[in-house]
Order: C-alpha cells, then structure tokens, then sequence
C-alpha cells in the first residue's frame, strides 16, 4: 500500500511529503528501514540514523512502535529537537 509522511524540520529538504510503499500490516516500526533506504536514495549524504530517532504521529497522538498503518492515515514524522 501507498502512504504519505509528512515532513517537519531536517526531514522538509526532502519536500512537504514523502510517498513511501509499505506493505499491508506494516507497523510505525516496519516504516524505519523503508523511509531511510527512500531518503539515502535521495541524498547518500543525509544522516539516516535521523529516522531512528525520530517519532512518527498521528493528528494529535505519537504512535507507538506497533501501532498498524493504514493508507488513509495522516502520519507525520518528528524529528528530534534540542534548544538552548
């Protein structure tokens, strides 16, 4: 199935959204490997591991490692964040 991830702080260079393929019963989980082998295919130079450490949402809910994706979801993907 086809989803769209939508794309907030170092993850926007790669433009509003990314299309990625995932397939049925895929988890927050499963979508990790798939989205860094998209974006290393887009730009070889850009820190993957960013994906590891960033959470993926839905409306207003951080979905758990084994929560179910569905086509129709509104994921988002949050990278980490530091201030100072």
């Amino acid at each position: 199935m086809n989803i769209t991830i939508r794309c907030f702080g170092v993850f926007r260079q790669f433009g509003g959204q990314i299309a990625l393929s995932v397939p049925e019963g895929a988890t927050v989980r499963d979508l990790r490997p798939l989205l860094s082998e998209n974006l290393r295919r887009r730009d070889p130079g850009f820190n993957v591991a960013l994906v590891e450490y960033s959470r993926f949402a839905q409306t207003s809910e951080i979905l758990e490692e084994t929560a179910l994706v569905a086509q129709a979801m509104d994921i988002v993907i949050l990278p980490p964040v530091s201030g100072g």
